[in-house]
């Protein structure tokens, strides 16, 4: 029913140098990130795991499919599924209601839950649009990717939307900005494109896009030219969207 439906930017992944794992490594993601659900009589929510670190910011809008009768609500729980905020009319006109929009402010490092839901029996379509600093899921189910030794962290010089394999773009996109910086571990056969660890799994962006990383770590370190091996994990092509989590029972609000 959910489909996860466009690009998030940019990953900085931060691990030792020389056959480091990434499970320690912090993991920041900037982007916008874009969903599509329907409440129906029998799905009275959907649920959406972001991970935040402390003090990390994201606005969360709710908005009704074109044609969609929905009155929509957001929620914003923890992993514990403490309810921490929401919203209900807070965004742009729907048919007949507001959509819902909420600025959160992760209060602690955790894997928080964001609910679309509607007021009482309304049901029909919707968009999400989640945009900040994320990581999607709960990190803590990833395996990522191990460094091989000579990788090197580069910067993105030009914006890119990565393949999952050389010249097969993923889908939905994956675009990384200008100015963000991937580990690079090699390239393919022909030297056409970077092979990036991108959190589980690898990713490839064209050379041109990327060069090397000046900043006080890297001081330019010239990008690996060695032809990359397999990615230690299979390669990136859709995420799968996140299972719902059953909503708590809710009382029917009334309408007048």
């Amino acid at each position: 029913m959910k489909q996860f439906a466009a690009a998030f930017l940019a990953l900085a992944l931060l691990a030792a140098l020389f056959g480091a794992s990434l499970s320690s490594a912090p993991v920041q993601a900037a982007g916008t990130l874009t969903y599509t659900g329907e409440i129906t009589p029998t799905n009275t929510a959907d649920d959406y795991p972001i991970s935040l670190a402390a003090g990390q910011t994201i606005t969360i809008q709710l908005d009704c499919a074109p044609g969609s009768l929905l009155d929509p609500i957001v929620e914003v729980y923890s992993s514990a599924m403490v309810g921490l905020d929401s919203n209900d009319d807070g965004g742009a006109p729907c048919i007949n209601y507001n959509s819902s929009y909420l600025v959160f402010t992760a209060p602690a490092t955790d894997t928080y839950i964001i609910r679309a839901r509607t007021w009482g029996p309304l049901t029909g379509a919707y968009i999400l649009t989640i945009t900040g600093d994320f990581i999607i899921g709960d990190s803590a189910t990833c395996a990522p990717v191990p460094l091989p030794a000579g990788s090197v962290v580069g910067t993105f010089i030009t914006e890119a939307v990565a393949d999952w394999s050389p010249g097969k773009q993923t889908e939905p996109p994956v675009t990384f900005a200008a100015g963000k910086t991937a580990w690079v571990t090699g390239v393919d056969a022909s030297a056409s494109y970077y092979q990036i660890a991108y959190g589980c799994d690898c990713l490839w962006v064209p050379v041109e896009a990327m060069g090397p990383n000046y900043d006080a770590v890297w001081n330019g370190t010239p990008l690996p030219t060695r032809t990359a091996g397999a990615c230690a994990k299979p390669a990136f092509s859709a995420p799968a969207a996140p299972s719902p989590v059953a909503p708590p029972p809710q009382p029917t609000p009334s309408l007048t």
